[in-house]
């Protein structure tokens, strides 16, 4: 065992492994640096769309904006309308996926005949009972 161990001891001592481990410790902390940029370049694209959402629902205070929202906790799966299509009464605007499950998010009577204007919510973003997916705006 003892012949094991030294020659474990003399391979760490060995310029070539060094040069390797020394290799491998400026890759690793390369990756984490560029990991790090693009962790800050989300939460910051993250940060400005709830901002941006804050300050359009200061603006949504008019009657003619309709707001379809999500019912549950689920991910995005597809978005079936986009902007300057007219909602219709029943039709299905989003689908959902929560547990392996299809949820579809359906217009009601008071979001018929309104203009979609924006997508607020794109295929693969998490939603909260309550966020909006889809916005629109009734033409008076």
């Amino acid at each position: 065992m003892d012949e094991y161990i030294a020659k474990f001891e003399a391979a760490a001592k060995d310029p070539a492994y060094q040069a390797w481990r020394k290799r491998q410790v400026d890759a690793a902390q390369e990756v984490g640096g560029h990991e790090q940029r693009l962790f800050d370049e989300w939460t910051a694209e993250k940060n400005a769309r709830i901002n941006s959402a804050a300050t359009e629902d200061d603006e949504a205070g008019s009657g003619n904006v309709v707001s379809i929202e999500s019912p549950i906790n689920a991910n995005v799966w597809k978005v079936l309308v986009k902007p300057g299509d007219i909602l219709e009464k029943g039709q299905t605007v989003a689908v959902l996926e929560a547990m392996k499950m299809e949820i579809n998010i359906i217009v009601d009577e008071g979001q018929d005949g309104a203009v979609v204007t924006k997508i607020s919510q794109p295929p693969g973003s998490v939603v909260s009972p309550g966020m909006v997916v889809v916005e629109g705006r009734r033409e008076d």
